[in-house]
């Protein structure tokens, strides 16, 4: 590093820690699944999820799913892995785009593809430009579930989208409110 009158100044730092173990909890997050946009509301409101060494988005996705009474499949390689559907009897009845939703996602041209299930929630379903999306402390991360390491006391959204997450992040002009 040099100073003002070219004198040069070099400092060493050593840095000390213990890492954790693989399978070691290194903390917990709070995590919530919801299906605003359709309607449905929260699926598994705010609760806690251990996270532990080694482990990646999909693996804390997946253990959340469970303690929640969901079963998810995922799609991809590695950490291009991402929530495709979620499973549970029952739980999606009713759901529908609200006209508000539905006139914005058809100005936006994502067609309407006409499938939904009572049983699942993902990715296709209402729309073509639907499927599950997550946010980490508010912010959307722009890579998938497998990548993502989360960290203690992270506040974690799964939210459902119909237009290829635009109605979660409000990310367009035309989106000027989130569901």
């Amino acid at each position: 590093m040099y100073d003002p009158e070219g004198r040069y100044a070099d400092h060493a730092y050593t840095i000390n820690s213990v890492s954790a173990q693989k399978g070691e909890q290194t903390g917990v997050i709070t995590m919530s699944i919801d299906a605003d946009t359709i309607g449905l509301g929260q699926l598994a409101a705010g609760s806690e999820v251990a996270i532990y060494e080694g482990d990646t988005g999909v693996d804390v996705i997946e253990r959340f799913l469970q303690q929640n009474g969901f079963t998810g499949d995922f799609t991809g390689k590695d950490d291009q892995r991402y929530l495709s559907r979620i499973h549970k009897s029952g739980a999606f009845s009713g759901g529908a785009v609200n006209s508000e939703l539905a006139e914005l996602i058809k100005n936006d041209g994502i067609a309407d593809s006409g499938t939904q299930y009572a049983d699942s929630l993902g990715e296709f379903d209402y729309t073509y430009g639907s499927g599950w999306v997550y946010t980490v402390n508010g912010n959307m991360p722009a890579y998938g579930m497998g990548k993502v390491n989360f960290t203690d006391g992270d506040t974690v959204r799964l939210a459902f989208t119909v237009a290829y997450g635009r109605d979660i992040t409000g990310s367009q002009d035309s989106y000027d409110k989130t569901w």
